[in-house]
């Protein structure tokens, strides 16, 4: 199953050094799509993985290989009704 979710990083944006971290992810994530908005650097999943927790930990744990710290999570609503059902 895939799950959908973004992660706020900790670390603003700050050119160079996001682009460095972007592309260490994108080497270990191919499921990832990252944005920065207001100095805010967004970090987008379609994780594919048998629960929303395994898909959490597992990018969360990609994030921090990468060089990266998670602030926040934003779960999409679908995926708040799909896990309330199950």
């Amino acid at each position: 199953m895939v799950h959908q979710f973004t992660a706020k990083l900790s670390d603003p944006e700050s050119g160079t050094a996001t682009t460095s971290f972007c592309e260490r992810l994108y080497a270990r994530a191919s499921d990832v799509t990252s944005a920065s908005r207001g100095g805010v650097v967004l970090v987008s999943f379609d994780r594919e993985a048998d629960s929303l927790e395994q898909a959490l930990r597992s990018a969360i744990a990609d994030i921090v290989a990468a060089g990266g710290t998670v602030a926040s999570v934003e779960i999409e609503r679908e995926e708040i009704v799909q896990w309330l059902a199950s």
